[in-house]
């Protein structure tokens, strides 16, 4: 329970909060990285309509599960591998 004049940061009265800490100390650079790679190889992909269609039908073949999916998961890996090349990743 938070006593009345308190803030919920310091939940005693008449306390400040004490001060965020620096913006470098919040955060690590590797969810930004992370997404530039995955925004990178996801933009590869789609500026090739077939290479597009063809991930998309080999993913379909994977979830479906009607067939052996090794030969469908090789070619992704095919078609993410030269999107990474691409992007000079």
């Amino acid at each position: 329970m938070i006593r009345r004049g308190a803030t919920p940061e310091t939940k005693e009265p008449g306390k400040e909060p004490d001060p965020p800490p620096p913006p470098q100390q919040i955060q690590s650079p590797a969810p930004l990285r992370a997404f530039v790679h995955t925004r990178a190889v996801f933009v590869a992909i789609e500026r090739h309509p077939v290479r597009a269609g063809r991930l998309r039908e080999l993913e379909r073949i994977v979830d479906d599960g009607d067939q052996d999916p090794s030969a469908a998961i090789a070619g992704i890996l095919a078609i993410r591998a030269a999107a990474e090349a691409e992007a000079g990743l």
